[in-house]
């Protein structure tokens, strides 16, 4: 027989409506509101449910066991609580990670210009060894947002959070970034008073945005060697930087002009609203914490071509998922991809892609168009020679040819502007599988030597246009084994694509003479590069793979057992970056077979993965 849970009912019920009645009373943190009321009407019936089965005498049956709970939730002094496991934070505008609760809080937010109380505003922040997260919790029941988003200069005219970092106190120079409730960024540089470089653009920034009920939360995490280039020295946990926290509160009738339109921690010691002067900012530590797990799986991404996008809604599968990163590709043609990109559906994919708090990059093979075969006619000297000695536009380029490299570097930072990831993730992949220089002076060079050779030059020319800038080099087909020759400059990854492994046994058994693409390529490049930042590029979701890459599709072949042991595999080599193809995985394929449960199974094994 089931006991009586209805008192406890009663008492979860009353928790959530002080909870409720406290948030509109004072600046009470909505995140936390939130999560304690969760938190405690899961443990009532818990505790509910112990008693049903007879494991705790019946729910507050005893009147001084139930009295005893709550003084202790009330009053902490139940056994501290242990600190929440530090993970992963995805930006997604929800704080829902367990890590968002060690964050350091900052809701002394007020008007500097205005008699009247300020409305809720809570700043929360927390770094791990590689990035710095924020949020605003904000409370606003008349919020102010631009339906028709015209880039990001549209963001001036709405409600939004700011945040600015100083290179120094006199502001010579300062970078500002603003974000809307939607989680759109308009991010610009300045120096004092006022002058201000709307073509800067924040290396490695995500953000979220959400909206709900009385107000919305914005969600952001920003790279700290990104901090470390803006401000000059190095940053990280518990380094001093001189910042501005700042909230812009829009009404109808009054955008921008009225004296209570202006929130800040400090108050500007200027007559009017100003938040562009010296005594804006004040010195704040980076805080400690949320300590990223090793053998976690930081990027979990899809590679998709523009053709899968329409009508299938990638973006929504993916953050539905809980997947990090969807990336671009085109197999010969780095313009069909611009050309999406500067289309209406594509700037609705980018759109999307930023609200739900998703990466966007780009990989391609590009070098016909880094060094269009054009030249060939006037300029044999810039390509590849064969085997038989004769020069040929066929595939990439001569790498000893410096007029070659001049022309891929500047192309490349033409296609850097066009198709800017980010992440700061580059990928500039050379002709697909096809051979490289055979000349006197590149023979000696291996492919993957080359193919390095040309990438270490374009990191450089890349980290001009992005200081944060990696780039990837392909270990893939005649590039796969590792390069002995050629050390990979500063920015350089591993992205390692085992396009002829098997997917019907786990990679790690697949050893021996008949192997192909052994595992035992990838330990040999990690030899060369990092771990730490190397990805590794799958096809388990690869139907144009499994469909020789003919039409009609076929039904995906999918091994949940074979992907869980290739995660455990690369988690234990230290990979901390996987994606994969999706590609065909698009409207024709959804009418045809359905709703591809792969899709979630991939993102929860990385995600499971320790």
């Amino acid at each position: 027989m089931l006991a009586d849970v209805t008192p406890l009912m009663r008492v979860s019920a009353a928790f959530t409506r002080f909870v409720t009645i406290s948030m509109h009373l004072s600046s009470f943190s909505f995140r936390r509101a939130e999560q304690l009321t969760r938190v405690f009407s899961l443990f009532i019936l818990l505790v509910g449910f112990a008693c049903a089965i007879g494991v705790l005498p019946s729910a507050l049956g005893a009147e001084g066991t139930g009295t005893l709970f709550l003084m202790s939730a009330a009053t902490g002094a139940a056994a501290p609580a242990r600190q929440p496991a530090a993970s992963a934070i995805q930006v997604d505008g929800q704080l829902i990670e367990p890590a968002w609760s060690q964050a350091e809080t900052q809701t002394a937010f007020l008007y500097p210009w205005s008699k009247h109380t300020a409305p809720a505003t809570e700043f929360l922040a927390i770094a791990d060894a590689e990035r710095l997260y924020f949020a605003f919790e904000v409370g606003d029941r008349d919020i102010v947002v631009v339906k028709n988003f015209a880039g990001e200069s549209t963001v001036d005219q709405e409600d939004r959070v700011e945040i600015f970092f100083a290179h120094d106190a006199a502001l010579s120079r300062y970078f500002c970034l603003e974000i809307d409730p939607l989680g759109r960024v308009h991010d610009y540089a300045a120096s004092y008073h006022r002058k201000f470089d709307s073509g800067w653009n924040c290396s490695g920034l995500r953000a979220a945005g959400r909206i709900r009920p009385g107000g919305y939360t914005v969600e952001a995490a920003i790279p700290l060697q990104t901090l470390t280039d803006l401000t000059g020295r190095p940053v990280s946990q518990g380094s001093i930087l001189r910042v501005g926290f700042f909230r812009a509160e829009f009404r109808q009738g009054a955008l921008g002009d009225a004296d209570d339109n202006w929130l800040s921690c400090v108050r500007p010691n200027t007559p009017k609203p100003d938040f562009h002067v010296p005594s804006a900012f004040t010195d704040w530590r980076v805080p400690r914490g949320a300590r990223a797990a090793a053998g976690t799986f930081r990027t979990r991404g899809v590679v998709l071509v523009p053709e899968d996008l329409p009508s299938a809604d990638w973006p929504a599968r993916a953050a539905r998922a809980g997947l990090t990163t969807i990336a671009l590709h085109h197999g010969t043609s780095t313009g069909r991809v611009t050309e999406f990109i500067d289309s209406a559906p594509g700037r609705e994919f980018l759109e999307a892609c930023a609200r739900l708090g998703l990466q966007v990059e780009y990989e391609l093979h590009a070098m016909r168009d880094l060094l269009p075969r054009a030249l060939f006619a006037e300029q044999p000297e810039l390509f590849r020679m064969n085997e038989q000695g004769h020069r040929t536009p066929d595939a990439n380029l001569c790498v000893h040819s410096q007029q070659a490299l001049e022309i891929v570097a500047t192309n490349a930072l033409r296609l850097g502007r066009q198709l800017p990831p980010t992440t700061s993730r580059y990928f500039l992949w050379g002709d697909d599988g096809l051979p490289w220089c055979r000349c006197p002076r590149c023979r000696g060079f291996s492919d993957s030597d080359q193919a390095l050779i040309l990438e270490n030059r374009l990191v450089r020319e890349l980290r001009a246009l992005d200081p944060g800038a990696q780039l990837a080099h392909l270990a893939y087909a005649n590039t796969l084994p590792a390069p002995t020759q050629v050390k990979p400059a500063p920015g350089i990854f591993l992205e390692f694509a085992p396009i002829h492994r098997r997917y019907d046994v786990p990679y790690a058994q697949q050893t021996g003479a008949e192997a192909k693409d052994a595992l035992a390529s990838l330990t040999e490049n990690l030899q060369v590069f990092p771990a730490e930042t190397a990805q590794v590029l799958e096809y388990w979701l690869d139907v144009s793979r499994f469909s020789q890459w003919k039409r009609p599709a076929v039904e995906l072949p999918w091994s949940k057992s074979v992907l869980t042991a290739d995660a455990e595999t690369y988690a234990g080599l230290g990979i901390h970056h996987v994606t994969t193809f999706a590609v065909w995985i698009d409207a024709d394929y959804l009418r045809g077979f359905g709703e591809p449960a792969a899709v979630q199974e991939y993102a929860d094994a990385l995600r499971r993965c320790q």
